[in-house]
């Protein structure tokens, strides 16, 4: 089985700088969906609301998603406090970290040019 070896490369470095400028510029001014922010608040304050992901703390009233959908922006919120940025920040994180791994699986199937590309062209999407 061959190893892989990792090199940094710097146009991998530009396309994630580019990457995660695109995914944070005005991200506390994009606004967030309302629905998901209120459950994303109650998961935050109850743990009986996080597991069930409900919009009430009681766990009465829950959203259309699974609980999992919702963890990492509830426990954003926690940290945070509740804003669009909280809410949004671990959408951006993934796509920062999406831009890597298509640079990642791209890179050994196709070679480092067309995994800069694709990684870019994902990035810009």
């Amino acid at each position: 089985m061959k190893k892989i070896q990792w090199k940094w490369d710097g146009w991998i470095a530009a396309i994630m700088a580019w990457s995660a400028f695109l995914h944070f510029y005005q991200i506390g001014n994009s606004g967030s969906n309302v629905y998901y922010t209120a459950a994303a608040k109650s998961m935050a304050a109850s743990w009986k609301a996080f597991f069930f992901a409900a919009l009430d703390p009681e766990g009465f009233i829950t959203v259309d998603k699974p609980p999992a959908a919702l963890w990492l922006q509830a426990l954003s919120v926690k940290v945070f406090g509740v804003s669009d940025f909280s809410v949004l920040l671990p959408e951006a994180l993934a796509g920062v970290a999406s831009t890597w791994m298509m640079y990642v699986i791209v890179k050994p199937w196709a070679g480092r040019i067309a995994a800069r590309w694709a990684s870019f062209v994902f990035s810009c999407y």
